[in-house]
């Protein structure tokens, strides 16, 4: 992957992960039940981590160096946190339109979070340098996560009328 391609998918991912960010912060608001309400505000902290080393990526790149791996990226802290490269605006709007219902919310979070999925893994399956294949499957893999909590919750409450959230959910073995 060329260096203006992997400029490319850094700039489309932080539009994405900031549309993330933003849908989920809304979404807090529009979720009357707690647990819905802890399920998003986790959604959102992921967003703004994702964001981060994004952005680390980004300038690292702008300034002609290569990605650095996993570990670093993800401890490091961009240079210019407040890194502005989103001139239109967000689709907030639209998506916040679709919503009437928390079976709404999860659905348009589906939607979001299954494009992010694919938008990395293709970037991660075109990526020839190591570390570039290694962040962007890293990001694949933890918006797979968020598609299967988020598919759980919706078939939990769709079928029990009510909230799942794993980390406040455990299910307990006895052996």
């Amino acid at each position: 992957m060329e260096t203006q391609a992997v400029r490319d998918v850094l700039v489309r991912a932080m539009v994405n992960e900031q549309d993330g960010y933003e849908f989920y912060v809304a979404a807090v608001a529009r979720i009357a039940d707690a647990k819905g309400k802890a399920v998003f505000r986790s959604l959102a902290n992921d967003e703004t981590e994702h964001l981060r080393i994004l952005q680390n990526e980004y300038e690292r790149i702008s300034q002609g160096q290569s990605f650095a791996d996993l570990d670093t990226a993800r401890k490091t802290l961009p240079a210019q946190p407040a890194l502005k490269l989103f001139p239109e605006k967000s689709q907030l709007d639209a998506m916040l339109a679709k919503v009437k219902a928390d079976i709404d919310v999860l659905k348009v979070a589906l939607d979001f979070e299954r494009k992010g999925y694919d938008m990395y893994s293709a970037a991660a399956k075109n990526a020839a340098d190591h570390n570039v294949k290694a962040v962007f499957t890293y990001l694949a893999n933890v918006e797979n996560g968020h598609y299967e909590l988020i598919d759980k919750t919706l078939s939990y409450l769709t079928n029990k009328g009510m909230w799942l959230f794993d980390e406040i959910e455990r299910p307990f073995f006895e052996g």
